[in-house]
């Protein structure tokens, strides 16, 4: 039996609105976050200001985002490039700056970025997709306390005005949306989970370096 052409547009039209639909849903950070354990944070009036310094450090953030031209890892005003295969990223301004850094994002803005991927703003009220070449993917094992005082740490740092170039990135990896797919496959969200301790070793030691290998130090 014949399909008249109105039928046909319908059905097509339909599932393309259905495809369209299920990729919003899949790339939502909320559905990362419906189906993965949530985040706890202390309170701020907590935080170890020395404590951040050392996470700061730990976790290289000025190896990426140190202010071009500068040898200062206290000006994270960003603008270096990463050249990918994917193609080139700038490195963002993370300084306390208002306007062109993250002088404007709370604790839990900061925490979300850090150990989910999203920040703040985007097309969507539900987050901006942020690209794995930011190891969150690592820095999803830090602990709440160890996120709460790198974030005090590095809003007490100096602001810095400069506004980062656009990521310069082949399609389709330009389409932040995909991120929120490869979230939703590859980010497990294991918050520092232990594994057997070799014999022989200092323990503590031991479950320190793996804490801040797997960690703050994003070997991987």
């Amino acid at each position: 039996m014949a399909v008249d052409r109105k039928t046909l547009d319908k059905a097509v039209g339909g599932t393309l609105l259905v495809g369209v639909l299920g990729f919003l849903v899949l790339s939502s950070p909320w559905t990362w976050s419906l189906t993965h354990p949530g985040r706890t944070l202390p309170d701020l009036a907590g935080a170890d200001l020395a404590n951040g310094r050392n996470v700061l450090l730990a976790s290289h953030c000025a190896n990426c985002h140190e202010s071009a031209g500068q040898n200062n890892d206290t000006l994270l005003g960003g603008g270096r490039k990463l050249d990918t295969k994917f193609g080139v990223f700038h490195m963002p301004n993370i300084s306390p700056n208002k306007t062109t850094g993250i002088g404007n994002w709370t604790l839990e803005q900061f925490d979300r970025a850090m150990r989910e991927g999203v920040g703040p703003g985007g097309i969507f009220p539900d987050g901006r997709n942020l690209y794995p070449s930011f190891p969150y993917t690592s820095y999803q094992r830090m602990t709440g306390e160890d996120a709460r005082d790198l974030y005090v740490s590095m809003m007490s740092l100096a602001p810095v005005s400069h506004q980062a170039a656009d990521h310069e990135l082949k399609l389709p990896i330009n389409l932040r949306s995909g991120v929120g797919v490869w979230r939703l496959a590859f980010l497990d969200g294991k918050r520092g989970e232990e594994g057997p301790s070799p014999e022989g070793v200092d323990v503590a030691l031991y479950k320190r370096g793996e804490y801040l290998v797997e960690g703050a130090g994003h070997c991987a």
